[in-house]
């Protein structure tokens, strides 16, 4: 079962056969899902910004080479 949202609504629905169920506001406390990332295994994320200090807007060839050797990278985590 995952959850839907349908309007303001919160239904739990099957993948495989489509039934839904509505969840109630008790009951949606039940459905949070944490997980825990070992310290080793976090990846820094830089953070592009669209223009750059003279507010100019950044190259589109640079923006390109930065995801390609960011893809690169993360060959490297697998």
């Amino acid at each position: 079962m995952v959850p839907v949202k349908k309007g303001n609504a919160t239904y739990l629905k099957c993948p495989k056969c489509g039934y839904e169920e509505k969840v109630n506001k008790k009951d949606r406390k039940s459905f949070v899902e944490r997980s825990v990332v070992e310290e080793d295994k976090r990846v820094k994320v830089p953070i592009v910004e669209n223009k750059s200090s003279s507010g100019e807007e950044v190259d589109e060839d640079y923006r390109k080479q930065l995801l390609d050797n960011l893809l690169e990278m993360g060959e490297d985590f697998d």
